[in-house]
């Protein structure tokens, strides 16, 4: 698994590290060379605090042994497709330009309803043998909710994630990241789909270097894109909507011609077609006019949507308006039944209706999806004071539900029980179950599919200015932090500690300050970073908060450390002991000794560090927590090299590469064959000693 916290380095840079390293054998050129090599994580040096307020944890197994790309596969699609042979006899024909010094560029164009998204996932599948690195699919939500839209720097992580292009703190900014983004695809062949584009300038820092394709769908052209391709979609004809009813209504097992032509004379758009026939095929014995409109007029297409809703029965109309007022895209059985109030069993067979009946899209995922078209429509069945305050008894409900989700992952991500959850007081006791999970690499895929719908929760909870706003996002900051969403996490947190300040929230208004140091301190911007901490600190303090003044404590320390500041750091370690065990818990006090070990060892007091590293070793392994056992036992192996106990020192850094190899976590790796480095640097083991070292600088530089 790679690492979440590393930037790859060039092999060339690598070969020169490798070649400086073997053949002329400096430790403090190695240990700089590996320090440089992992810079951008320079954060991530840091053990045993709970995620959302420790920096350290950001080396948490990665992409779980995902293939590449597979992080984003195009939806389903509806089974049934007719009527676009011309379209398809382009795409299947299209072919890069000749000396064209970008990818090839494919723009599909319509009114919503015509089908662009079925379009575009046929160019999917034509092209895909053309370009097999890696099929990738962004949905742009233009026409969704302002909270639900992609935004540029999203789209850009998201896509350099499912390169398993690790997150570099440093690279934040559009500009910066598109930049990664061409580098990234370079020499690959690569078919990027962006779903919903509304502007030009959403597709250029998307675009991907020349051996790749990139199609888009949009609902107008966009002036300057210069497509190789264009495909207009119009309505189709009385003919082609014939096809398409009659294929449906075959599928369906109830073919009927009459009832197709019927259709077809009726209906032209592709979206509007497909809900009539499947209302027609879940309704077999019923004439098509009694079930639009209970009389003998045809419904034009402008309305049908209205009175296909109409026709709903109470409970299904019920759960399609509340899980469209859901900001994601996602809707899962569980989403529905938190959003309509209502037990997940009752909500699956509705669903399963409102899908049978054309009203739902099936996802990639466990659930469906809400054309757009329809989600207006079924918000447009109540009033809009009706509709305004349904709403926000759906929002409390969600906000409610993903907090607790969020803490869940959170927890599971981190590898311990010891992760703040919502108190009972906090959270009323949900009707749908948040989900459970059985290891941090289930909890770190869960967070990958969910994170964009999670991200628009996030948001809406905000822009309703929800005083569980901080709690969420501070939740969320953890995962957004290793997969590298700098600018997501400085959006949000700033937007709320505004908030947090007007309300006089001191807990909001530290967490929001804790974090935003956090960010500052993993891009290396140190000075702001202790600016942030100073504040949060002063903050917990008011508040009467000594496990927050712990945590600031533990920050403040590791950035001592780094700059060599040992006095400080040491002053900082002893209050973060005091403030640990006057209220902390018991990886607040491990974490605690392990720093206060680690400035000791460095200032030379070996038998303080020992007492400091072993109470912590204990602490961590009575709490269950591996990633701080693990750092436990290196530290406790480069104390026992400095005091020249080879055979001890073996014994704890094979402990921590064991746990370290089970997390995945490269970096740390990469520390610990350091240290066995060190260990076989004796009279004839000079050659052992470059292998170690060698390894562990490839492993630094993301390549082990």
């Amino acid at each position: 698994m790679s690492a979440l916290v590393l930037v790859p380095v060039a092999a060339s840079v690598t070969q020169v590290v490798t070649t400086v390293v073997t053949a002329h054998f400096d430790w403090r050129l190695f240990a700089i060379l590996v320090v440089l090599s992992a810079t951008p994580a320079v954060g991530a040096l840091v053990e045993g605090r709970s995620p959302q307020r420790h920096s350290g944890e950001d080396r948490t197994s990665g992409r779980s042994g995902r293939d590449l790309g597979s992080g984003l596969p195009p939806p389903v699609g509806t089974r049934v497709f007719t009527g676009r042979t011309e379209p398809l006899r382009r795409l299947r024909s299209c072919e890069a330009r000749e000396g064209n010094l970008g990818p090839l560029i494919i723009a599909i164009t319509g009114l919503g309803g015509t089908g662009k998204t079925e379009l575009a996932l046929r160019a999917v599948r034509e092209l895909a043998v053309d370009y097999p690195d890696a099929q990738l699919w962004l949905e742009m939500r233009t026409y969704a909710a302002a909270e639900s839209r992609m935004s540029m720097e999203q789209a850009l992580r998201l896509l350099l994630n499912a390169l398993g292009v690790s997150p570099d703190p440093h690279l934040t900014g559009v500009a910066a990241l598109s930049r990664t983004w061409r580098s990234a695809t370079e020499n690959k062949k690569l078919l990027v789909v962006l779903d919903d584009v509304d502007q030009v300038d959403q597709v250029q820092p998307l675009l991907p270097a020349a051996t790749s394709a990139i199609a888009l769908t949009s609902r107008h052209p966009l002036p300057g894109l210069d497509p190789d391709i264009a495909v207009v979609l119009d309505t189709l004809t009385q003919d082609e909507a014939c096809t398409l009813a009659s294929r449906i209504l075959e599928r369906a097992g109830s073919p009927d011609a009459d009832t197709a032509r019927m259709i077809a004379a009726a209906f032209r758009l592709p979206l509007t077609v497909r809900q009539v026939a499947d209302l027609k095929a879940a309704n077999p014995g019923v004439d098509l006019t009694d079930l639009l409109t209970g009389d003998d007029q045809a419904v034009p297409d402008v309305t049908a949507g209205d009175q296909l809703l109409r026709s709903l029965p109470t409970d299904a109309r019920l759960v399609l308006r509340r899980a469209a007022y859901y900001p994601g895209s996602l809707i899962s059985p569980e989403v529905a039944a938190v959003m309509s109030g209502k037990p997940v069993r009752s909500v699956r067979p509705v669903l399963a209706h409102l899908y049978q009946r054309g009203l739902l899209l099936p996802d990639r995922r466990t659930g469906y999806r809400i054309h757009d078209l329809v989600r207006t429509a079924a918000q447009n069945t109540v009033s809009p004071r009706d509709r305004a305050r349904e709403q926000a008894a759906c929002d409390e409900r969600l906000f409610h539900y993903v907090h607790l989700a969020t803490s869940f992952a959170t927890r599971a991500l981190y590898c311990a029980e010891d992760v703040a959850m919502p108190d009972e007081s906090d959270v009323h006791r949900p009707h749908v179950p948040a989900p459970r999970f059985a290891s941090n690499v289930a909890a770190a895929a869960w967070l990958d599919e969910q994170h964009t719908d999670l991200l628009a929760v996030a948001r809406r909870c905000v822009a309703q200015r929800s005083p569980r706003a901080w709690k969420l996002i501070y939740q969320l900051e953890y995962y957004q932090r290793i997969r590298g969403f700098y600018d997501e996490i400085v959006e949000l947190h700033i937007q709320v500690l505004r908030q947090t300040e007007e309300s006089g929230d001191l807990l909001g208004q530290a967490g929001m300050h804790q974090n935003l140091g956090l960010v500052d301190m993993r891009t290396g911007n140190y000075p702001a970073a202790r600016g942030r901490f100073h504040q949060a600190l002063a903050l917990y303090a008011a508040a009467g908060n000594p496990t927050g003044q712990a945590e600031i404590h533990h920050e403040m320390h590791h950035i001592d450390c780094w700059l060599g500041n040992l006095p400080s750091a040491h002053a900082h370690g002893e209050a973060e002991l005091r403030f640990a065990q006057d209220g902390g818990t018991l990886i607040d006090l491990a974490a605690a000794h392990a720093d206060l070990g680690w400035v000791e060892r460095l200032e030379g007091n070996h038998d303080s560090a020992h007492r400091h590293l072993t109470a912590s070793l204990r602490l961590y392994e009575q709490t269950g927590q591996p990633r701080g056992t693990a750092t436990a036992h290196r530290h406790l192996g480069l104390l026992a090299t400095a005091r020249g106990d080879a055979p001890a020192a073996r014994t704890h850094f094979d402990q921590a590469m064991t746990r370290y190899l089970e997390l995945g976590d490269i970096l740390n790796q990469a520390e610990t064959h350091i240290g066995l480095a060190t260990l076989q640097r004796r009279p004839g083991g000079n050659l052992r000693s470059r292998c170690l070292s060698e390894s562990g600088g490839c492993i630094s530089a993301g390549q082990g």
